[in-house]
Parts: C-alpha cells; structure tokens; sequence
C-alpha cells in the first residue's frame, strides 16, 4: 500500500511538473526607435531590432504575449503602459522580457517624446510576479545602468537579468545596409542557437553573454557588452523549439 501511495505521490508531481512546464509563457515589451521627431536625430535599423526580437520570441513560444512599439509609437507613456499592463498578466511560472533599442542617455533610454528612466524600468519588473526577468538594451551608455545610483541598485529585484550592448562611456553601433544594429545582430543569433554550446536547446545566460560579448570583441574595440544584475548564471534566457 505505501508502495502505490509513493507511485501515486511521483505521478502527481510528474503531472504538475508538466502542467507548469506546458502553461509557462513569455510576456515581451520590444521597443525601438528609428524615426526620431525631426531628422536629425534618426537612427537606420533600430525600429527593425524591436521586430526583429518580436519574431524570434514568438517563434520559440507561439503563445507568447508580445507587445511592439516603434517610432512615434514609442511614447513614454505608451511604453510605460505597456510595460505595466504587460509585466503584471504574467505569472510565477511565466517569464518576461524588455526590449530597446534606440537612443541612449546616462541614467535612460530616449523615447518618442520623452526619456525611460532605469528606475521606471526597475519599479515595473519588481511588481511582475515572472520567474525571470530579462531586459535586453541596444543603445549607447547603456552600461550605466549597472552603475546607477546606489538607491536603484539596491531595488534591483532578483531574478532579473540586464544585456547591456555598451558600457557606460561608450556608444553602439549600428550598420549602414544591416537589417539590425550590431549588438542586436549578435542577440538575435546567439539566441537563435548559436550560443547553445552543448546543445541541449536552452541558451542560459553564461552561454549568451560568452558568445555576444566574444563576437562584439572580436568586430569592435569600441563597444563591449555588459551582462548585470541579481540571476543564476545558468538561468535559461530561451528555450530552443
């Protein structure tokens, strides 16, 4: 009789197991700007980045929730909005994900109308009950997040992963006739495969930042990639289909 029990106990747990594996799901915010007020500010690819991002995250997760804003779509308060609506529907066995890429500032990413500051991004992961957290920034100086004020880090909360595609005194690159910015480019690929180094189809953070930031090395002295915040190293970032 204990014998049954103890089978009956494995194969609740089995079914329970699988049930959070099969519900589990992705809720992504991609944001990028090409298409500036006026022109001179204007960048090339950075609108397609955002695209881009939305197209992979579907393709590994078909039920994930992906919301896109590019260009004058890209307000601030449309971002901000999207990413509290969003960052709330997900659940502790769900996973999140911010995307950016446009300008950069010391201290914040340049929206349509107005600037995000790391803080707000800050205040809406910490309410989200996601298992993980990944925010993923194409812009320059966005290595300062990591050094932001000693008040912000403090709030970092757990489980949150930062890819930063520059450090803080440097600028990200794009490239003229590229269909997305150089960071963004190395992204896409590692997470598409290619940093899955013992090929168990999950690319964990460790395996991620090794193949970007090796990659950006070897193409550019000017920019580095920047991985931050409060994860395990082996943290799955995407699981391959």
């Amino acid at each position: 009789m204990k014998g049954n029990n103890h089978l009956s106990l494995l194969l609740i747990l089995s079914l329970a197991w699988v049930c959070t594996t099969v519900n589990a799901r992705t809720y992504a915010v991609c944001v990028g700007l090409s298409d500036y007020p006026g022109t001179v500010n204007d960048l090339v690819v950075s609108a397609n980045d955002a695209l881009s991002m939305q197209r992979l995250i579907q393709a590994n997760d078909p039920s994930a929730v992906v919301v896109v804003l590019t260009n004058r779509n890209a307000t601030l308060s449309r971002v901000k909005a999207a990413m509290q609506r969003v960052f709330l529907a997900a659940g502790p066995q769900d996973d999140i994900v911010f995307f950016f890429s446009g300008h950069g500032l010391k201290g914040s990413f340049v929206c349509y109308d107005g600037r995000l500051t790391y803080n707000s991004i800050l205040a809406a992961l910490g309410r989200s009950r996601a298992r993980s957290k990944v925010v993923y920034a194409d812009a320059c100086y966005s290595g300062n997040l990591r050094q932001n004020t000693g008040k912000a880090n403090s709030k970092t909360p757990k489980n949150v992963m930062f890819f930063l595609s520059s450090r803080n005194n440097e600028k990200s690159a794009e490239r003229r006739g590229a269909s997305n910015s150089v960071f963004t480019s190395l992204l896409l690929t590692a997470l598409n495969g290619a940093a899955d180094t013992n090929h168990d189809r999950v690319v964990t953070a460790v395996e991620l930042f090794n193949y970007v930031h090796g990659q950006l090395n070897e193409r550019s002295r000017s920019q580095h990639a920047v991985m931050w915040g409060h994860f395990d190293r082996n943290m799955p970032v995407i699981k391959l289909r």
